[in-house]
């Protein structure tokens, strides 16, 4: 019987550990007496991943590379992680490779492509891709170079029998299609998404959380589910707070983890507090993740990228409808498969230094000066409802039936036993 390896830099707390977290309870659903191995650089902060059926074996040079390495270094490196993994993968086993062509362990990435050589069967899971980070395709192609007679996309993007790519969306397959890979070798793979157990009813979970925040009144409960980075466009979040501070209390869930996102995130936190934003940071440190989700009238996200969509799905999992800003190449798949997702629009628009544009475009120091103006003119004020009239709406109830009909179709075709069903799919298709 085949072994399943699943491989990843690391295991810290974060999008992919969780993916491969339902990835192992996915495959065990559907082949209860799967072996499954998760390979990884770092498995010290991570208790979840620690937690499930699965042998993880930890091995330092499977991590980020560093990119002042000596040459000479790099080469003992380069065998050390191929000698690791040939003495472990046998032709006919499946690796799970996660993010590998991201340009964070070149050598990695190369020692993986040699695996596929040897016979194994590989699965490249591309949650990210270096293109869109310079540096890091810089890095990657000069080390491949320095290692392999190979051209860097044929270490990337091989054709190989054996070789199979999952992507999270559309757009990312067409864009691998660009790369010369073969359409049969794509697969679309929506991340899964867990069906909670909820313990208690709406009112109930909002009594809960108004308490333990010390909220004296009735007002809306909009939490923004995330982590914050620029990405995530937390101003504009904390300019809709500004423009519905009478309607709702406005609440993120988590403070960065990069030192460089922290100073501008404490100088958000600083604004909202001078000017009396209605935003209550950090509360996923203070209250259980599932009440919070629960309690809320509505998830929001104004994030302008994303490489799966989420923060789109997993609100109505818990009976909470999601509101924002739309990303139409990861949410045009979701529709497709039956999500409704009404109250979402695509810009808001501005006036800055006289010209229209979209918000989500500013720097961080334009980004205040917009809101500003709107907190102090009220000609800002008017033009931005002219601008945005879907700002009369976006708050509105969603209606229940729609409601139930989301989190019916989120515990079916987004279920961890259909998304192991469909890895096994993909598996075979290797053989």
């Amino acid at each position: 019987m085949s072994t399943i390896y699943i491989l990843h830099y690391h295991l810290h707390p974060g999008g992919v550990s969780r993916i491969i977290e339902s990835q192992v309870r996915g495959l065990l659903a559907a082949r209860p007496d799967s072996k499954i191995v998760i390979l990884t650089g770092d498995q010290s902060q991570n208790k979840a991943v620690q937690a499930l059926p699965a042998r993880v074996i930890e091995f330092a040079p499977l991590n980020y590379l560093s990119n002042q390495m000596p040459a000479d270094a790099r080469e003992k490196e380069l065998i050390s992680i191929e000698e690791f993994l040939s003495r472990r993968l046998h032709p006919g086993d499946i690796l799970h490779a996660h993010n590998i062509n991201l340009g964070k362990n070149p050598l990695l990435t190369l020692a993986v492509f040699r695996q596929a050589q040897r016979g194994v069967r590989l699965v490249n899971h591309c949650h990210d891709f270096a293109e869109d980070r310079p540096d890091n395709f810089a890095f990657l192609s000069r080390i491949i170079k320095a290692h392999c007679t190979e051209p860097t996309s044929a270490v990337l993007y091989p054709d190989m029998r054996n070789y199979a790519f999952v992507v999270l969306n559309s757009s990312d397959r067409q864009r691998l299609i660009q790369y010369g890979v073969a359409e049969s070798k794509i697969n679309l793979l929506p991340n899964p998404v867990g069906a909670p157990a909820i313990k208690l009813d709406k009112k109930t979970a909002q009594a809960k959380v108004r308490e333990l925040l010390h909220l004296g009144d009735q007002k809306r409960l909009i939490t923004y589910p995330v982590r914050v980075i620029r990405r995530k466009n937390v101003g504009e979040f904390i300019l809709l707070a500004h423009l519905f501070r009478d309607a709702a209390h406005w609440m993120i869930t988590q403070p960065p983890r990069n030192p460089i996102e922290i100073a501008p995130y404490e100088k958000w936190k600083e604004f909202c507090r001078v000017n009396g934003i209605p935003v209550h940071f950090d509360v996923g440190e203070r209250l259980d993740f599932e009440l919070l989700m629960r309690a809320s009238d509505a998830c929001i996200s104004t994030s302008i990228k994303e490489g799966f969509g989420m923060a789109f799905l997993e609100p109505w999992t818990y009976g909470t409808p999601v509101i924002g800003r739309d990303i139409p190449y990861v949410t045009s798949d979701l529709r497709k498969m039956g999500l409704h997702l009404p109250n979402l629009y695509e810009k808001l628009m501005v006036e800055f230094k006289q010209k229209k544009c979209d918000f989500s475009l500013l720097s961080m120091e334009e980004q205040i000066a917009v809101i500003t103006s709107v907190m102090t003119k009220i000609k800002a004020l008017e033009h931005l409802l002219q601008h945005n009239p879907f700002l009369r709406i976006v708050l509105q109830n969603s209606p229940s039936d729609l409601v139930e009909k989301n989190r019916n179709l989120l515990k079916t075709k987004f279920s961890i036993s259909a998304y192991g069903k469909r890895l096994f799919a993909i598996y075979d298709s290797t053989a």
